[in-house]
């Protein structure tokens, strides 16, 4: 019969090993160290890491390196927040003295170019320059009554941007027969009590939309350089609050405190484990001379 050990415990090195992972793999810590919103699966990645690389022994060496998973992932929580605040704060609507000091971003046409950027490329500037001319020229054919069915007929194909800008207001009013000849001659009453043509009132808000894009042509290098400043200034700002900083340092410091305990005790149980086998061999010797 074979004789086994009264503890149950694992007796090799191989199992000693495994054991001391399972005990740091329970999960009870890592779910009150995860918080809603937060992935216990990339929690569970430094974890695994701090493992692999330091191999704990013993319970002293998986209490430690606990503790250096706990406060990597502390760390990471805190550069997220960092981040996230930061990212809130350059965000922010501009306070009455940003507003004073960058006006242009508080602008119409600042607003606008920020929004999308990209947008404002060469082929944009001359369709806008080509649309603002043409709707020019309709407006005074329309104060003229010059304006006839085939212009509106043949507007997609004259002017796309025009054509688009017209279709919108006509799905956003009550129009129930938007043919070019009921549109020629629609008319509404207007805030002043007047009746007005909708047509010419399109015309007008479409040129007042074609000037306000094309300011903004005009203006993009002064409205970067004002959001460029606003940016450095709100950053500037944010590094001058020390409390981010320090508790940056708190969680470095204890972080490698904690690992250079670690590393302390398995020089310790190295070189215990050297002078045990020191011993244990110079027991076989002398029993052997015996």
């Amino acid at each position: 019969m074979t004789k086994t050990s009264k503890g149950g415990g694992p007796q090799t090195e191989e199992g000693k090993k495994i054991a001391s992972r399972n005990s740091l793999k329970m999960g009870v810590y890592s779910k009150a160290l995860v918080l809603p919103g937060e992935s216990e699966a990339d929690f569970r990645q430094i974890e695994e890491q701090f493992i692999h690389d330091f191999d704990p022994r013993d319970m002293a060496e998986i209490a430690m390196v606990r503790d250096l998973a706990i406060l990597a992932w502390k760390k990471v929580r805190l550069e997220n927040l960092e981040l996230r605040f930061t990212l809130d704060r350059l965000a922010r609507p501009l306070d009455s003295t940003e507003r004073y000091q960058f006006s242009l971003l508080g602008s119409q046409v600042g607003q606008d170019y920020l929004r999308s950027p990209s947008d404002y490329t060469l082929e944009y500037q001359q369709t806008l320059e080509h649309a603002t001319a043409f709707t020019e020229q309709m407006l005074q054919r329309h104060s003229a009554k010059a304006l006839v069915e085939k212009d509106l007929d043949d507007l997609i194909k004259n002017c796309p941007i025009l054509a688009d800008y017209l279709a919108n207001e006509i799905g956003s009013s009550n129009y129930t027969n938007p043919t070019a000849k009921n549109v020629l001659r629609y008319t509404f009453i207007n805030d002043d009590g007047d009746e007005e043509s909708f047509l010419a009132s399109v015309f007008k808000d479409a040129l007042h939309y074609f000037e306000n894009e094309l300011k903004c042509f005009v203006s993009m290098d002064e409205i970067r350089r004002q959001s460029q400043a606003l940016q450095d200034r709100r950053l500037m700002s944010l590094m001058e609050n020390p409390q981010s900083s320090r508790a940056f340092d708190d969680l470095r410091r204890n972080l490698f405190r904690t690992l250079g305990e670690l590393r302390k005790h398995q020089e310790w149980r190295r070189k215990l484990q050297a002078i045990n086998l020191a011993d244990q061999s110079k027991t076989v010797e002398e029993g052997g001379r015996g």
